[in-house]
């Protein structure tokens, strides 16, 4: 990519010998403008480097385009569903490519406003690769810049598999990066990985006509979560009409799709989700930094891998979007002065289809059952999920003796709105008698926070 900034490069470009900048802070995603942001907020000289576009994986292969994937995608299911509420009517897929597009545009409109974001708060913003020199010191486009701090923020890329440069492999296969880039929606569909990303896209491509394989090697999908988790979507997906595989074990890309645990099976495109790889930026051992056992770059609760540098976004553990921008808005603090933990009071959201939502602990070990208790309702008994012919789905809390929430789930309609109800009152250590004072408008999706916590 050409080089580029917000100002004159020659301007905050140097070679001199003391340091120019509180902070350069590597990777513009939703970590690193977070915290470039946050900085000026707080009068501090940053510069930001970004090696390819601004927006990172959050607005340009994540978040941003997968949700106005979503968007397309859930309307034209419902379309299809019309006669349930009361509503003959004919649809056809007009145009699958304008499904894309749309998406993509959506991804260029966010790209604008963040831009304009940084340019409101005079964020120099240089594109190149960023080489770090030493614990002050990162040279990009042959220029070498000084600061106090180093922020890595760098993100991650997804995992792929090795196809031998076989160029019908290399046609078939999708991943997270590049499937918003067809302009065709495939018939059939296999999903590698039971992970969020591959749930994701096997709730997304079915509502558009689609044929979904989802292929997970362990022993359920989405493993790393509440085994009710599990057991709901999967039964939404085979009501939906989604095969699902576990325990594939033996799983390798053909020519013609998969071959799993020994037999074929054919698919007109196979979609990556196996995981995904850390970036880190060149030079980064020169600054003898310690991996957590996942490969991330270890911090403490000051997002501070050493004195001066700081690691924040995917490449700390913050793999969603909000908490890397959260980390981002932390470790601007930190480096004004302001001593500011993180707070690991994160929620999760998968945009299946309901929304599944998290926060906090929800699993009740054996040698915790005298301690921590669980209340779970069924979605039907909230009225708008009746009205609206949503009602599909439950909500679960847990909590202690004292009545403090432990963590709260979340599958339903609105999912990822109604959790913020939860994450407030777990941020602020309120109680679920303090969170039965909040009145809630009827009818409504969030009601079913009060319903689920009526009885105490």
């Amino acid at each position: 990519m050409a080089t580029s900034t917000t100002c004159n490069e020659d301007s905050v470009l140097s070679d001199n010998s003391e340091p120019q900048f509180d902070a350069v802070i590597i990777g513009a995603g939703a970590a690193g403008t977070s915290c470039a942001i946050h900085a000026k907020m707080n009068g501090l000289k940053v510069v930001l480097i970004e090696r390819d576009k601004l927006g990172g994986v959050w607005h340009n292969t994540g978040a941003t385009p997968s949700k106005a994937l979503r968007a397309s995608a859930e309307i034209y299911h419902l379309i299809k569903r019309s006669k349930d509420y009361g509503i003959d009517s004919q649809i056809n897929f007009v145009s699958p490519s304008k499904v894309f597009e749309r998406a993509r545009e959506i991804s260029n409109q966010a790209r604008q406003k963040l831009k304009q974001k940084l340019d409101e708060f005079k964020v120099p913003l240089i594109y190149g690769e960023a080489m770090i020199v030493d614990n002050h010191s990162v040279k990009v486009n042959d220029k070498l810049l000084k600061a106090h701090n180093i922020v890595i923020a760098t993100g991650s890329q997804p995992k792929i598999l090795d196809h031998n440069n076989n160029s019908k492999i290399k046609n078939l296969i999708l991943t997270s990066e590049n499937i918003f880039n067809i302009d065709q929606v495939p018939k059939t569909l296999a999903i590698l990985g039971g992970g969020v990303i591959g749930c994701e896209f096997a709730g997304i491509f079915p509502m558009l006509d689609t044929k979904v394989t989802l292929v997970e090697p362990k022993e359920r999908i989405l493993s790393a979560f509440d085994p009710e988790i599990s057991e709901f979507l999967i039964e939404r997906f085979k009501k939906r009409g989604i095969e699902v595989l576990v325990n594939a074990k033996e799983v390798k890309i053909t020519e013609n799709g998969l071959q799993i645990n020994g037999r074929e099976h054919f698919y007109d495109k196979v979609l990556l989700a196996i995981g995904r790889n850390y970036v880190f930026p060149k030079g980064i051992e020169k600054l003898n930094l310690t991996l957590t056992k996942y490969n991330t770059i270890q911090t403490n609760e000051y997002l501070q891998a050493n004195h001066n540098i700081y690691a924040i976004g995917d490449v700390a553990s913050g793999m969603v979007a909000h908490c890397a921008i959260e980390h981002g808005r932390i470790a601007a603090l930190n480096i004004a002065g302001k001593k500011t933990p993180f707070r690991n009071v994160i929620p999760h959201v998968i945009y299946s289809s309901p929304e599944i939502a998290m926060i906090g602990s929800t699993i009740i070990k054996e040698e915790e059952k005298d301690k921590k208790f669980s209340k779970k309702i069924i979605f039907k008994e909230n009225l708008r999920a009746q009205i609206e012919s949503r009602a599909s789905g439950f909500a679960k809390i847990t909590y202690d003796q004292n009545h403090n929430l432990c963590g709260a789930l979340l599958a339903c309609q609105r999912a990822g709105e109604i959790i913020g109800y939860f994450t407030i009152a777990m941020q602020h250590n309120l109680t679920i008698e303090d969170l039965k004072k909040v009145v809630l408008p009827y009818p409504t999706y969030s009601e079913i926070v009060r319903q689920l916590i009526n009885d105490f």
